[in-house]
């Protein structure tokens, strides 16, 4: 049950979690609108990389890229596109890798990124735990992103990225204790008053979900769309005072509409709020629904139609279809005279739509055709009546080169130092005055006292004197010494034994810690200690 749930969040981001079988595979699934010109984003193999993120503006009038880009959000791991979003002058690209929000921001005339968002352009954000983000809306110059945890339980996640640095500025996350309270956000929209509306689902059930300014949850609602093994809408939108959701459940596609800010089922739409939307008679909906407002007030859905068709018989072929904005009845105006249209860009490959986008003179839709391993991206576009249509197979994502990057500040001048005389030649290093080594230390003198020697070199002329002591009663009581004159380069081994006085000390307290110290003086006033301790005890 869970696990369809969770299947309906990853179709609707077109995150791919598996690595392609070839170098040729490529998806699409983002499209932005924004001054007349077409962004697309999506994904690609690259030799050395699981997968990464691609980004262009494609030129209707030369019909060819203006600009084509590798954006790489995680360098040896996969990374995609889940949503382009067009604020401030800025193109972001939004999207997934190494569990993180990453998020990119490019100049739209040169596709350059932009050194305000890290010293690569894009930045990683991490919210604690691995994420998959979902769709995205400009919030001002901000951006309202949404998503949803991979780990069970999941968790949707709604974040606010600083348009300025691409850095998370605020984020909620929303959920349950345990399974059964499973929860996702797929997409977003903004209401007339800018508060986020997320949508997704919740436990078994599709859910909305309005988020206050300061992402405080608001109003929250789930509604069942009938399906066997759970249900989520994959796409909203929001209009002054309403708006709509859509989803899958099994083979059918459902619209639903609601009121704003409550969240409530609009009837308008019928029973429950909700209207069964078709691609057209001969088939039925497949796999995911993305959803666009035009500037008609009207709806535009696209997806996918299972149906059969020549010459390549039943396939899911890519599908969009425009609804009116009160009750949901198909728009004749647009994509007439049904107000459907199902598409076969490639006449023996299946294909989809991952998003759509409107302007007041132009639509869009982006997709893949293909099966994983030999997948490809395409464009369609119309004006905003449908006309005109065309498909536009979209090459080059394979082999897109990195993405430029903006210039950093030039580098500080640093002042020439000075010409300096050279440095004096260094002193010879003196060898050190003597050394010193403990050899064979005992913990029972024999019986003459002797308990250990010390071998002793001096490089130097030199005066050696050592003591043996131990605390007797609190104070320092000498139990031996030795003195001996040394010449330059002599060497020589010295007995450590302990005097008369030193032997009956020791008998009287039975053990004894001793410290052997010996100084080493030179003729010039250089001095060297050597310093061992010995547990002694008395013989038995």
């Amino acid at each position: 049950m869970k696990r369809c749930v969770l299947t309906a969040v990853l179709a609707a981001t077109a995150a791919v979690t598996a690595p392609p079988a070839q170098a040729q595979d490529a998806d699409a699934t983002a499209v932005a609108l924004a001054d007349g010109r077409v962004y697309v984003g999506g994904s690609a193999f690259h030799s050395g990389d699981l997968r990464s993120s691609v980004v262009g503006r494609w030129n209707p009038q030369t019909a060819g890229f203006d600009w084509l880009e590798r954006v790489e959000g995680a360098l040896g791991s996969a990374d995609g596109v889940t949503d382009l979003v067009a604020a401030g002058g800025y193109l972001y690209s939004v999207g997934y890798g190494n569990g993180g929000l990453v998020v990119a921001k490019l100049d739209p005339d040169t596709g350059t990124l932009q050194r305000a968002c890290g010293p690569t352009g894009v930045t990683v954000n991490s919210l604690g735990t691995a994420i998959l983000p979902g769709r995205a809306a400009a919030l001002g110059r901000d951006l309202v992103v949404v998503g949803g945890t991979l780990a069970l339980p999941t968790r949707g996640v709604i974040a606010i990225v600083d348009g300025g640095t691409c850095t998370v500025r605020a984020s909620a996350t929303i959920g349950g204790p345990d399974a059964a309270t499973n929860v996702g956000f797929t997409s977003v929209a903004l209401d007339a008053s800018g508060a986020p509306i997320a949508a997704g689902f919740s436990g078994t059930d599709a859910a909305l979900f309005r988020f206050g300014a300061d992402l405080l949850p608001g109003a929250t609602r789930t509604f069942d769309l009938g399906g066997l093994l759970g249900d989520a809408f994959t796409a909203v939108g929001a209009a002054p005072g309403s708006g709509v959701a859509v989803g899958l459940s099994g083979t059918a596609l459902y619209g639903q509409c609601f009121t704003l800010p409550a969240l409530t089922a609009d009837t308008r739409c019928g029973a429950g709020g909700r209207r069964a939307l078709s691609f057209g008679s001969g088939g039925a909906p497949t796999g995911t629904a993305a959803l666009t407002r035009l500037a008609s007030g009207s709806w535009l859905v696209g997806g996918s139609q299972l149906g059969w068709g020549t010459p390549a018989g039943w396939l899911a072929r890519a599908a969009v279809a425009a609804f009116e904005p009160a009750a949901l009845e198909p728009a004749e105006d647009v994509l007439a005279p049904s107000g459907a249209r199902v598409l076969d860009p490639f006449p023996y490959l299946p294909s989809s739509f991952a998003a759509v986008a409107a302007t007041p003179d132009r639509i869009a839709g982006i997709g893949t055709a293909g099966y994983i391993g030999a997948r490809r991206p395409f464009l369609y576009s119309a004006r905003a009546d449908g006309a005109a249509a065309a498909i536009t197979p979209l090459d080059g994502f394979a082999t897109a080169p990195p993405a430029p990057v903006e210039p950093g500040p030039p580098e500080p001048q640093v002042p020439t130092a000075p010409p300096t005389a050279p440095a004096p030649p260094a002193a010879a290093k003196r060898p050190a005055l003597a050394t010193a080594r403990f050899l064979r230390l005992a913990k029972r003198p024999d019986r003459r006292g002797g308990f250990g020697t010390v071998a002793l070199a001096c490089a130097r002329a030199c005066s050696v004197h050592g003591t043996y002591t131990a605390k007797v009663r609190g104070r320092t009581a000498p139990l031996g010494s030795t003195s001996v004159r040394l010449r330059a380069g002599s060497a020589v081994r010295l007995r450590l034994v302990l005097s008369r006085r030193g032997r009956q000390r020791l008998r009287r307290a039975q053990g004894l810690p001793t410290v052997v110290r010996f100084r080493v003086t030179g003729e010039r006033g250089d001095r060297a200690l050597f310093q061992t301790s010995v547990a002694l005890r008395a013989r038995a």
